[in-house]
């Protein structure tokens, strides 16, 4: 537990106060990666059900300096714990406070020793659809919204057969291609312009 803090939690209307680190040392962190595994994989099952509040509970036993003894001790573990996070906002006080990345650094430490444990590839679902919705994000920035539409429109008014020859013959009569087209002829005006300019410029040196 390192840079300490002091935060309230409340449970059962009443105020508690504790203490709680906002980082950890490289052997904490160890520390909470093996005991989270530890738990939910063992010889015969990886206990995926139970993840998430397995790692809250080792939020609060390794960043504060809450006595979680009880809890380890009793047959009851998985309930009483439960029950204790659903009463308390002492994690999410714990994790607001966190430094920038170190969450991130512990689920993906959790998910990859889990992975090495058991084979299993923990969350490719989340992390893929994460993935898409990224370059999703950064491919609708670039494009001109009002082109298209355009070609949506033009495409949707297309009658007979769906065919290579048709979509390119919708595309060709869409404004988004005459607009490639200008942009295009503009382009090699410029490209002229400038051949024309460095000739000039070339010619008048040499006559210096």
């Amino acid at each position: 537990m390192k840079n300490v803090m002091i935060g309230t939690y409340i449970r059962n209307g009443e105020a508690n106060n504790f203490n709680f680190g906002t980082t950890l040392s490289t052997a904490d962190k160890l520390k909470f990666v093996d005991s989270v595994v530890s738990i939910l994989v063992d010889d015969r099952n990886y206990n995926s059900i139970i993840r998430d509040f397995v790692f809250d509970f080792y939020v609060i036993d390794i960043f504060s300096d809450f006595d979680t003894t009880g809890f380890k001790e009793s047959s009851f573990f998985i309930n009483d714990v439960e029950q204790f996070l659903e009463e308390t906002n002492i994690v999410d006080i714990i994790k607001a406070n966190m430094d920038d990345g170190l969450l991130d650094e512990l689920n993906k430490a959790v998910n990859l020793s889990i992975e090495y444990r058991t084979g299993i590839h923990t969350n490719p679902l989340n992390e893929a659809l994460a993935s898409l919705l990224s370059t999703l994000e950064r491919k609708v920035n670039e494009i001109d919204l009002g082109s298209a539409m355009d070609m949506v429109q033009k495409f949707a008014s297309m009658t007979g057969e769906l065919t290579p020859d048709s979509l390119v013959n919708a595309y060709i009569a869409s404004d988004a291609h005459k607009k490639n087209l200008a942009d295009i002829e503009e382009a090699k005006k410029h490209k002229v312009d400038f051949a024309e300019n460095i000739d000039v410029a070339i010619k008048d040196v040499g006559k210096k």
